[in-house]
């Protein structure tokens, strides 16, 4: 936790710093999404997980799955799903997702209602900070798995570490208007936690690899 607050610290104090010096500007490409990744871990870790496992949602890839076209009804499915299954979602967004689903912007707190989540569970990074970055150093620090068709190809260099981990990738979409998603990391595990809970949650049932979601 100590460790968590002074990258917050530092991270924002360089963010300062560049901004007034033009020389430091192109620190704000690390700085920013390092500041913003190590705040959301300092929310998240205030109460424990339990046996819960983590998950970050790329709410802007995942809001594309199905119909091409961006709707949040996937990232609901996807926060359902991963719930069922015994993990512990945190969405993030780019900053222009709410002008995307509904022509408005979007704060953290909107969406996290809408989700059913807390508050300190969805992010929405500030305009013009690419929610990529954010995403993998969250990962990263919660040794958490991403839900997202993303590759991530841009930032292979930075966040090797990561990317190369089995199982980080967690892919997904709709088959026959049924959400699928594939848990590469401990497939065995997901779906005895979705059996256990379906009698809370009947619409979650074990996929071949993963869990599928019929349709209400």
């Amino acid at each position: 936790m100590p460790f968590l607050l002074v990258t917050v610290v530092i991270s924002l104090a360089v963010s300062a710093y560049a901004f007034v010096d033009p020389v430091w500007q192109d620190a704000l490409l690390v700085s920013v999404p390092v500041a913003l990744a190590a705040l959301f871990l300092l929310l998240r870790n205030r109460s424990s997980v339990g046996p819960m496992r983590r998950v970050v949602l790329d709410g802007s890839n995942v809001m594309y799955w199905g119909e091409g076209i961006p709707r949040l009804d996937p990232v609901l499915e996807v926060v359902e799903v991963l719930k069922a299954g015994g993990y512990q979602p945190g969405v993030m967004f780019d900053a222009n997702a709410g002008h995307l689903l509904a022509k408005r912007y979007m704060d953290d707190a909107e969406f996290a209602k809408i989700l059913g989540l807390r508050r300190d569970a969805v992010v929405v990074v500030p305009n013009g900070t690419p929610a990529d970055p954010v995403i993998l150093q969250a990962a990263r620090d919660l040794n958490a798995a991403i839900v997202t068709n993303d590759r991530f190809r841009d930032w292979q260099a930075d966040f090797a570490d990561v990317l190369a981990t089995p199982g980080r990738l967690m892919k997904g979409g709709y088959r026959n208007g049924e959400l699928w998603l594939e848990f590469e990391a401990e497939p065995e595990v997901a779906q005895k936690r979705a059996r256990g809970n379906s009698g809370r949650n009947s619409a979650c049932q074990p996929g071949a690899r993963g869990l599928n979601r019929k349709p209400s």
